[in-house]
């Protein structure tokens, strides 16, 4: 794998992979409410570019839903909703 120096400063005391994509996880998949409002404003304001395909278009703007709703759903079950 290959990581920046500062990155691996904050993971190079994990001996395990699955420990080090854990820590990964904990250092850089942020699923607080400021990372849901700043992903439901970039869905939002997306908007597609002239020249762009439709196609093209779509499938950004499907990944983005599916990044939005992932957010949600982890916030909903943090706070015990689900």
């Amino acid at each position: 794998m290959c990581v920046s120096d500062l990155v691996l400063l904050n993971v190079s005391g994990e001996a395990m992979v699955k420990d080090l994509w854990d820590k990964l996880e904990t250092l850089y998949q942020y699923k607080s409410l400021v990372n849901k409002l700043f992903l439901q404003k970039k869905l939002y304001n997306l908007r597609m570019k002239d020249g762009d395909s439709v196609t093209k278009h779509l499938l950004i703007l499907k990944f983005q839903m599916k990044i939005s709703a992932s957010v949600c759903c982890v916030l909903y079950q943090i706070r015990g909703i689900v």
